[in-house]
């Protein structure tokens, strides 16, 4: 049963604002100020002899991009090019430029015979070098885990290392360049300080570095090397077999056109779980324009002209977003994530994760079907064969299967969504994928922490630093806690302080900018 304290939560905060959602809940949630004080469970001991280095993986949407775009004579080149933020810039024509149809340095064209991507012609865009990477509106994503890292005398740079890479991309892109230099982050850091690494990051950072682990297994000095240079994997609520919440974004748009309560098109929403009952209809005044105002409200100026059409068609260009989508669970039987309605009388039709790639082309959307096939060809639910640590969240109302007729569009047609347990961004399956694996040490449960905000809870910093510590008896004490026993900076697990504090800075910085 979805419990307390989801009751005042009608539904997930990132519901259909996935390409805002994900990034402003996961970075939002990083303010510089926030702090913990040096934390050491009751009736524990650390040997401070022993300090792994961590290494800290980049989120999905959650770093920054940078352009330097040298197409000639368009207005959104520069006459001398240099290297720009791309991704997310708060200068209003640069925005336009990063993300607008008619401009779109971000956009990408995609080859299934290489499975590889392309940006625009003399357009190159790559994520910003080193810790600059990890930011987002200049705030740091990993900002509190660090501070608690150095806190227990890890050091930036000799000990604690930024992994970024463009989160954009699809898994054929990253062998080329990220996976490379992220092999070259780990052996730096293992010759540097002698130890095996500890590899962990919130959200995609944890497929990301599944798939990681098994080319480096496939084509990098094989599991010796793995075996030699990685001590422990921590992954923190990791989408391994993806997110519905995604796949809706990919199928119906950044933002469902829903419409008023009892009104054709209407958007129906049932939760079997939910204590107390889920509104079956959600008017968008009630659902749509509150979680645009809750995150986009500081970007209207910048987006929201054109935010649907021009954000969706970006999105869909992204490989990254169908490989987090559901797919094939590897230790699971092929299952369900969407069901067609041919009629009120008609038998409902149930596509597989595997017929995904046959469901975008019967809605005509054939390169999509192409980067979802890609997408399902390289899944990152096996076993990595590397000690894990699994961190992830529950009791949060979440996005789990997708209703829709079979005659018409996502957006267009009343939809229905069922809600189940999982993050608020990533359902419940995807996230416990990894308590099937032989190589995972042991599960660290959170009640109702919401996607990305697991990064700022304290109980989180105590399993990364016992980790990396070696601190074995402060990991097997560790017990979960209760939702009011959460150690987090002032009320962040509300989402209320720390998203009012973020876009009052926001709405600072566009004053400023205006």
């Amino acid at each position: 049963m979805l419990d307390p304290p989801l009751r005042s939560r009608q539904l997930p905060s990132t519901v259909q604002l996935f390409v805002l959602g994900v990034a402003l809940l996961a970075l939002g949630a990083t303010f510089r100020h926030g702090s913990f004080a040096k934390r050491q469970p009751a009736g524990t001991t650390r040997d401070s002899s022993v300090r792994h280095p961590v290494v800290l993986v980049g989120p999905l949407l959650g770093q920054t991009l940078q352009v330097n775009d040298a197409r000639w004579l368009n207005p959104c080149s520069p006459w001398t090019p240099t290297w720009t933020t791309a991704w997310v810039n708060l200068d209003k024509f640069a925005a336009a430029c990063a993300l607008h149809s008619s401009h779109a340095q971000l956009g990408l064209t995609f080859d299934p015979t290489t499975n590889r991507t392309k940006s625009p012609e003399h357009v190159q865009v790559r994520v910003a070098e080193g810790w600059d990477g990890l930011t987002f509106f200049g705030i740091d994503v990993y900002g509190n885990l660090t501070q608690r890292l150095e806190s227990e005398g890890f050091v930036r740079d000799v000990d604690i290392l930024p992994m970024g890479y463009d989160w954009r991309l699809s898994v054929a892109d990253w062998e080329q360049e990220a996976f490379p230099r992220f092999f070259r982050t780990i052996s730096d850091a293992v010759s540097r300080n002698g130890q095996p690494v500890v590899l962990t990051g919130v959200s995609m950072a944890a497929p990301f570095t599944h798939a990681f682990l098994k080319w480096a297994n496939a084509k990098r000095g094989g599991k010796s090397w793995v075996q030699k240079n990685v001590h422990a994997f921590v992954p923190v609520a990791g989408p391994f077999n993806g997110a519905v919440n995604a796949l809706s974004a990919l199928m119906g748009g950044v933002v469902f056109d829903f419409a008023s309560p009892g009104q054709p098109g209407a958007a129906k929403f049932k939760c079997p779980l939910c204590d107390p009952p889920l509104a079956e209809q959600v008017s968008e005044e009630q659902f749509v324009m509150k979680v645009v105002d809750g995150f986009g409200a500081v970007l209207k100026e910048l987006l929201m002209d054109w935010l649907v059409t021009d954000i969706t068609r970006l999105l869909r260009e992204f490989p990254s977003l169908y490989w987090m989508s559901p797919g094939m669970d590897d230790s699971i039987p092929d299952r369900s994530y969407v069901t067609l309605q041919h009629g009120p009388w008609a038998q409902p039709e149930e596509i597989k994760a595997s017929g995904l790639p046959s469901l975008f082309r019967r809605l005509l959307m054939h390169d999509e079907a192409e980067r979802m096939k890609y997408a399902l060809s390289v899944g990152s639910t096996e076993d990595p064969g590397v000690p894990t640590h699994c961190i992830y969240s529950h009791n949060v109302r979440t996005f789990s299967h997708l209703t829709f007729p079979a005659g018409g569009v996502f957006a267009d047609i009343g939809a229905s969504v069922e809600i189940g347990d999982g993050d608020g961004t990533v359902h419940s399956e995807s996230l416990s994928v990894c308590e099937r694996w032989k190589s995972t040490v042991k599960v660290y449960k959170l009640p109702g922490v919401r996607h990305g905000f697991e990064v700022i809870v304290g109980q989180v910093h105590d399993v990364i630093v016992g980790v990396a510590k070696g601190d074995d008896a402060a990991l097997d004490a560790w017990t979960s806690p209760a939702f009011v026993d959460l150690d987090v900076p002032r009320d962040g697990m509300t989402n209320a302080t720390i998203l009012d504090e973020w876009q009052a800075n926001l709405v600072v910085a566009l004053n400023e900018d205006a």
